[in-house]
């Protein structure tokens, strides 16, 4: 009975299905989740806005490419520029158990997709994780909790 309900309601929103009791579970969905950004296809996340203050930045550029600008209103920023962008970079990459490594001249992150999208950042705005990890060594370090959501 569930397996032709779900048929019917099927066929009147016109979906073509090539494994009949696809349809049962199917005919139950309210909703579909999509990934469009990568991160389950890919397992890559971007950084897209960065707010900072009451100003809101937006990064231009896609997954692990260390290509990209920074925009406020739709107005090109130079990062070097703008000192509290560049702490905010600073600190997603330095706050960041992530490691990049080029291969064949593409950027792959080893870590948490999270971490491998603030370095990526700090890339885009020319700050070298293994150059900042040079100049400013960890010295401690509070491990990330949930219950701060911090690290």
């Amino acid at each position: 009975m569930t397996l032709a309900l779900g048929m019917q309601r099927m066929a009147r929103m016109r979906v073509l299905v090539r494994r009949l009791p696809a349809v049962e579970t199917l005919g139950s969905t309210t909703v579909i989740c999509t990934d469009k950004t990568g991160t389950l296809t890919r397992d890559e996340m971007t950084v897209r806005v960065i707010r900072l203050e009451e100003r809101s930045v937006d990064v231009t550029g896609s997954g692990y490419a260390v290509v990209g600008e920074f925009h406020i209103r739709g107005q090109r920023l130079e990062p070097r520029g703008d000192d509290h962008l560049l702490l905010a970079l600073r600190i997603g990459a330095l706050c960041n158990d992530g490691r990049i490594d080029y291969v064949d001249g593409r950027a792959v992150v080893l870590g948490d997709p999270t971490e491998g999208a603030l370095i990526i950042a700090a890339e885009k705005a020319g700050l070298s994780q293994v150059t900042l990890n040079r100049d400013l060594p960890r010295v401690g370090e509070v491990p990330f909790s949930s219950e701060t959501k911090r690290m």
